[in-house]
């Protein structure tokens, strides 16, 4: 049993969370964005940090504790944007900056960084769904940042054979992902 009271057992629970989530977000929808504005006087930049305040919602909703109600989660979520966005200001690189951490950046197009982060999860699992061989040999080369070469020597095949699975290993995973 979750947090908002759906039981994880049953089919379909996944998407009944989802449901509860958004309709919760469309419930506060309002007050939200009049408690975002009232602290950050650019519309522009509260637009971002409520954009940015629902994806976080929804991408991190697997996080929440049941230790408060939903509303009041979701609106200590945009109160730490807004003092990260704050600390960025005052720093001065909130315009200079365009690092790739989700966390202190409110400059990514939330509908991207959501799609993003779908195409990396369904890629690693498509990664899991590979033979251990394979498995193993993306490991190498993705966590320890190796070499062909490197794989080979490490796997004790020849080179082509790496080249080849992985090219192979690829090909799958992409026409999975189509």
């Amino acid at each position: 049993m979750c947090y908002l009271g759906i039981d994880s057992q049953l089919p379909g629970c996944r998407k009944e969370c989802d449901r509860v989530w958004g309709e919760t977000l469309k419930e506060i929808f309002n007050k939200l964005y009049s408690f975002i504005r009232r602290r950050v006087s650019n519309y522009a930049d509260a637009d971002d940090i409520f954009q940015m305040t629902c994806l976080k919602t929804l991408l991190c909703r697997c996080n929440y504790a049941g230790h408060s109600k939903p509303a009041t989660w979701i609106f200590s979520i945009a109160l730490n944007l807004i003092r990260n966005y704050y600390g960025e200001k005052k720093k001065g690189t909130i315009f200079s900056s365009f690092d790739n951490d989700l966390e202190n950046t409110l400059f990514f197009c939330p509908e991207d960084v959501y799609i993003q982060n779908e195409l990396v999860c369904k890629t690693l699992n498509e990664i899991e769904n590979l033979t251990e061989e394979n498995r193993q040999m993306f490991k190498i080369m993705l966590e320890e940042g190796s070499s062909y070469q490197d794989v080979a020597q490490v796997m004790k095949i020849p080179i082509g054979t790496i080249r080849s699975r992985l090219s192979r290993s690829r090909a799958l995973i992409k026409n999975k992902m189509l």
